[in-house]
């Protein structure tokens, strides 16, 4: 179902965010490993997103909730780079991955229910 394959890839991808400092510890390859990983886990949104819209909103709405849907993907990031330095300040390099990492497994967590 598209519920369980998004729950599956945030869910992944926030396990190998959680997991990248420790990779990153290791060296090099592991770093890749991990990072190629999320980047996989995180291909299954954009198709999985087009799927729920078309499913649950009315054809004349669907250019609107995917144009919400996208912008919501950008303010994500822009909160990210502007949340990241100060929880690297405050708790280290290694803290920022834990923290998003985190918040995606928590946000499957809720989606699952």
């Amino acid at each position: 179902s598209p519920k369980l394959l998004m729950a599956g890839g945030v869910l992944t991808w926030s396990m190998l965010t959680i997991a990248t400092p420790s990779a990153a510890y290791h060296g090099t390859p592991f770093l890749l490993a991990a990072r190629m990983g999320v980047g996989a886990a995180e291909a299954v949104v954009v198709p999985t997103v087009q799927t729920f819209v078309a499913r649950w909103v009315p054809r004349q709405n669907r250019s609107t909730a995917l144009s919400l849907l996208s912008s919501c993907f950008s303010i994500g990031t822009i909160t990210a780079l502007l949340v990241a330095p100060r929880v690297v300040d405050r708790f280290g390099w290694p803290a920022v991955f834990v923290a998003f990492g985190s918040t995606g497994a928590a946000w499957v967590g809720a989606w699952m229910l």
